[in-house]
């Protein structure tokens, strides 16, 4: 993205190559009368001169700006084209208005009280959103309050994580407390985030169009075992000396460990683990 001329004449144009840029904001050379804006499909330009909008291109095509420079022109007080770009202080915002994707995922599991365990359901939760700019002007008021010059899906992605992982834990108790409850709403979670969501980024200038759940898994226990609690490939059952307090082994089982090797309510394989990790059903 970038400007070019030749014989003193300027393009201003963005030529988007990357997409995951959302704003991108052009700060040039002075402006003369035969510099035209370019404006791409799928893009919006707005041009803004001593703190206000002048003029608005939200169709593809090229445009000369010397007709929306004239009222600027007046209000210095002189010939425009002797006037530099600085006292003038111009600028030209660029939007992306398509469709964009937004992916998300929680750092840390959700915690969801459930009377199956007194530790509660803990949730991992993966999914994106789509969204689009559907209000420029908001946007741009936005991105100048932050002073920034280029904003990207990542950009959002990092201002929403934390509002996210809210919303999980707003939404996803209501669901249920085990794992195939969570899952089964996803879809009625997922509609519900949607709808915060897009009153969070109206504020940007941002309409959320759907929010969807990939994934809703539990972590996978920890299946760490002392590696002195087997004494001579093979322990009693009894505690003394300094095996006390140890895990044992009876017939070639770990006393305590679980009693399936798969899940009693859902079938999935345990590999050791003491609660199922597919439906959080214990194990023993």
């Amino acid at each position: 993205m970038g400007l070019f001329g030749s014989d003193e004449k300027m393009v201003i144009e963005w030529k988007q190559d990357r997409d995951d840029v959302l704003f991108w904001k052009w700060r040039g050379a002075a402006i003369t009368k035969n510099d035209k804006l370019l404006v791409k499909s799928g893009q919006i330009a707005v041009l803004q001169g001593n703190g206000r909008m002048v003029g608005i291109f939200d169709n593809p095509g090229t445009y000369e700006l010397e007709s929306f420079i004239e009222p600027l022109k007046k209000e210095a007080g002189g010939s425009f084209f002797n006037i530099g770009v600085d006292k003038l202080k111009l600028e030209v915002f660029f939007m992306h208005m398509d469709e964009f994707t937004v992916r998300w995922g929680t750092k840390a599991p959700i915690a969801i009280s459930s009377g199956d365990s007194a530790e509660g359901l803990k949730v991992r939760a993966f999914g994106h959103f789509r969204a689009k700019i559907t209000d420029f002007a908001v946007m741009k008021e936005f991105l100048i309050g932050e002073d920034k010059e280029r904003y990207t899906t990542g950009n959002l992605q990092d201002d929403l994580m934390g509002r996210i992982s809210q919303l999980l834990m707003k939404w996803l108790p209501r669901a249920g407390n085990t794992l195939p409850q969570l899952q089964g709403g996803a879809e009625w979670v997922a509609s519900n985030m949607k709808d915060d969501l897009d009153y969070e980024l109206v504020k940007k200038g941002i309409s959320v169009l759907d929010v969807t759940i990939e994934s809703l898994t539990m972590p996978q226990p920890s299946t760490w075992t002392n590696p002195y609690s087997k004494i001579g490939g093979t322990s009693s059952g009894t505690s003394h000396g300094n095996n006390a307090g140890w895990t044992t082994y009876h017939g070639g089982q770990t006393s305590g460990a679980p009693k399936y090797a798969f899940c009693p309510a859902c079938g999935t394989k345990l590999n050791g683990a003491r609660y199922c990790p597919q439906c959080g059903r214990k194990a023993e």
